[in-house]
C-alpha cells in the first residue's frame, strides 16, 4: 500500500480553492518532501518547493523553523516568485511557520484568526495568546504550553482547532493532533477567498489585528520563578490590573497585556506582550525587563 499517496489524498479533501493560490514550501530537508510532491498537481494550487532533498544533516538551515535565519531562503523565494504566502516546516512536519507575500513572518495567533472560521468553537490556545486582551469575543479555552496539554483539552472540550505559539496547529479531524501541511492547506483556502476581495495576506492580517503584537521574546534569567514573583509583587495591587497564573503569570491592563513563563527545557523566561500602540509596547517591555532584572535578549 502506498501510504504517502493515501495520506496526500486525505489532505487533498480539505482543499477548496476558489481562485489560483501560489505557495512556496520550504521542506527543511525533512520528512514532508514526499507528501508535498503528491500535492503538486492540484487545480488552482501552484507550488514551489525548496530545500526538498531529504538529508538528516539538514544542510539548508537546520531542522528548527524558529531558529534565527531559518526563514531567509523562504522569504527570498516568496518575493522572487511572487507567491501569495510561504511555509517552512520543521524536520517531521508537525510545525509550520508562515510568511506573507512580502516575506514577513506571521504570529501563529494571527494565523489562528485567519483560520478559526473553518472550525466550530470552542478553540484551544496557550495563555500567551493573551486572549482576554487580543480576542475577547472569541470562544477560546486557555491552556498551558505543551502538546499534551493542548490535545487533552481539545479532546475534553471537543474543540475543532487549537494553536500553540510554537507553530503547532491541532485539528479535531486529524485525531486532535498537530499537522503542519494541513494547516498550510487551510491557509491556502483562506487566501483563495480573500484574493477574490483583492486582499493580500499581509493586508488581511493588518485589518483584523490592531495591536502591536510581535513574536515571543526569550531572556536569560538565572531565577525564572523569582522573576515571575517580582512581576506579581509589582502589579498585584495596581488599579485596573488583572492577574492570571495558569501558566507563569499573565498581566492584563487597559491598553496592554503580557505573559511571562519559564521554559521547561532551557534557563530562559519567555515573554509575550500585546499593546494598543508601539509606544505602550516599548514602555511595557522596558518596564517588565527592569522588574525581571534582565538586559540582554537571547535568540527567540
Amino acid at each position: 500500500m502506498n501510504y504517502i499517496k493515501t495520506y496526500a489524498d486525505f489532505l487533498k479533501k480539505f482543499l477548496k480553492l476558489k481562485t489560483l493560490v501560489k505557495v512556496v514550501f520550504d521542506c527543511s530537508n525533512g520528512a514532508v518532501v514526499p507528501v508535498l510532491k503528491e500535492l503538486m498537481d492540484i487545480k488552482n494550487l501552484e507550488v514551489v518547493v525548496i530545500n526538498d532533498e531529504i538529508d538528516g544533516d539538514f544542510p539548508a538551515h537546520g531542522p528548527n523553523p524558529l531558529a534565527q535565519g531559518a526563514t531567509d531562503d523562504l522569504a527570498r523565494m516568496i518575493v522572487e516568485s511572487k507567491a501569495d504566502f510561504g511555509v517552512v516546516f520543521d524536520s517531521d512536519g508537525d510545525r509550520a511557520v508562515f510568511l506573507d507575500e512580502l516575506g514577513k513572518e506571521i504570529n501563529p495567533h494571527n494565523i489562528f484568526l485567519c483560520l478559526k472560521e473553518y472550525f466550530e468553537p470552542p478553540y484551544v490556545l496557550n495563555v500567551n495568546a493573551l486572549k482576554d486582551f487580543t480576542m475577547p469575543t472569541v470562544e477560546v479555552v486557555e491552556e498551558k504550553v505543551g502538546r499534551f496539554n493542548i490535545i487533552n483539552t481539545m479532546r475534553e472540550k471537543r474543540a475543532g482547532f487549537g494553536v500553540e505559539h510554537s507553530s503547532h496547529y491541532y485539528f479535531k479531524d486529524f485525531y486532535y493532533s498537530d499537522a503542519g501541511i494541513l494547516a498550510s492547506l487551510f491557509l491556502a483556502n483562506y487566501i483563495s477567498e480573500i484574493k477574490n476581495k483583492k486582499f493580500t495576506l499581509s493586508r488581511a492580517v493588518g485589518e483584523f489585528n490592531k495591536f502591536e503584537w510581535p513574536n515571543e521574546t526569550n531572556f536569560e534569567v538565572e531565577d525564572g520563578e523569582g522573576a515571575i514573583r517580582r512581576i506579581e509583587e509589582n502589579y498585584e495591587n495596581s488599579p485596573g490590573i488583572k492577574i492570571r497564573k495558569l501558566d507563569g503569570i499573565s498581566v492584563f491592563g487597559p491598553d496592554f497585556a503580557f505573559n511571562v513563563r519559564t521554559s521547561n527545557t532551557e534557563p530562559l523566561v519567555r515573554l509575550n506582550i500585546a499593546a494598543k500602540n508601539k509606544k505602550t509596547f516599548e514602555d511595557k517591555l522596558t518596564e517588565v525587563k527592569k522588574i525581571m532584572g534582565v538586559d540582554e535578549v537571547s535568540a527567540s
